[in-house]
């Protein structure tokens, strides 16, 4: 074997010499990049392309039915099986079997039948409610307490098949206690009730208290008009003067009834004598205040009442000023 003596060798050949190694090394360094390149770039193809799977993955998930099936925790005392879809899809051709099949205490309804028959469409936030039973009769009546529900359906938007079990435990119900509680919806029902109940009543009672007076007054005072009228006076300031006696206790219902009658009286007197139609008039209005119940009457009722008897006193009294007014003026009847 000949080796080549350096000292022979020209310089510009160790120039070419050198220029090759370098160039062959930038070339190895170049293809070992260009590969990094090249599994870089086939990294991120696969990754782009399992993102692709994975968005369309879950826009399908997002467009999928999702039916659910449980007892209606809305009921203490009633047993309903509901079924509803919870997802953002459309459910098809919905089968659902229970076993065991469906029970109840009553023999004569076969609940199971309602889910024998395949459900057509099911769409999102559609809720189906099944009565089966109440929970006492149904406890009571030893059935099973487990059903596995199997829930088959196909996706109307993604077109998948679906296929799921539920456990509907009746134990994890038993001896549930619930306290009911009314918002402020339940109160309003609650005093629209009283008030009908009580203005019935009431108008029961203003009736029967007509009908009570119209007995009593059926015995007429034939008394001339001015000696009725004189005791209707001296009975309002009989009771004002009581009323202005701060240690006195006077029971108004008598004394109101008594002077019902007496003005009562006055006007079939008036209509005998053939009063004048200004002082029938008068007398007509004492009568219809006095015959204002109580829960009608306004707050100024006491003042008209006080200015009707001092017009009806002046029929009796002329020669007294209205302005003057009357003896013992004290506090108005309230009743």
């Amino acid at each position: 074997m000949e080796f080549i003596n350096p000292g022979t060798v020209y310089w510009d050949e160790w120039v070419i010499f050198f220029v090759q190694v370098a160039t062959l090394i930038f070339l190895m360094v170049y293809v070992w990049k260009t590969w990094e390149m090249a599994t870089a770039t086939r990294s991120a193809a696969e990754a782009s392309s399992a993102a692709a799977i994975e968005a369309k993955e879950a826009r399908m998930e997002a467009l999928a039915p999702r039916l659910m099936v449980y007892f209606s925790p809305d009921q203490i005392q009633l047993a309903e099986v509901v079924v509803e879809n919870i997802g953002a899809g459309t459910a098809a051709n919905v089968k659902i079997t229970f076993e065991p099949p469906l029970q109840a205490s009553s023999k004569q309804l076969d609940v199971n039948r309602f889910f024998e028959t395949i459900k057509p469409i099911f769409p999102p936030r559609y809720r189906l409610l099944h009565g089966i039973d109440t929970w006492a009769s149904y406890l009571g009546a030893k059935l099973p307490m487990r059903y596995d529900v199997r829930v088959t359906y196909t996706g109307k938007e993604n077109g998948r098949g679906y296929d799921e079990v539920h456990v509907l435990d009746i134990e994890s119900l038993a001896h549930r206690v619930e306290f009911g509680k009314k918002d402020i919806e339940d109160l309003v029902k609650e005093v629209e009730k009283i008030a009908t109940v009580l203005d019935d009543k009431l108008k029961k009672i203003d009736s029967h208290l007509e009908f009570a007076n119209a007995l009593d007054f059926h015995q007429v005072d034939e008394r001339p008009l001015r000696h009725l009228l004189t005791e209707i006076h001296a009975c309002w300031e009989a009771a004002k003067s009581v009323a202005a006696d701060q240690k006195a206790r006077l029971c108004w219902e008598p004394t109101i009834r008594s002077m019902r009658k007496m003005t009562l009286n006055a006007v079939l007197s008036a209509a005998r004598e053939s009063a004048p139609e200004s002082e029938r008039e008068t007398i007509t209005n004492v009568l219809t205040l006095l015959y204002v119940p109580a829960y009608l009457r306004r707050d100024n009722y006491d003042k008209e009442l006080e200015q009707a008897m001092q017009n009806l006193i002046s029929i009796c009294q002329p020669e007294y000023p209205r302005e003057s007014g009357m003896r013992g003026r004290g506090t108005p009847i309230t009743v």
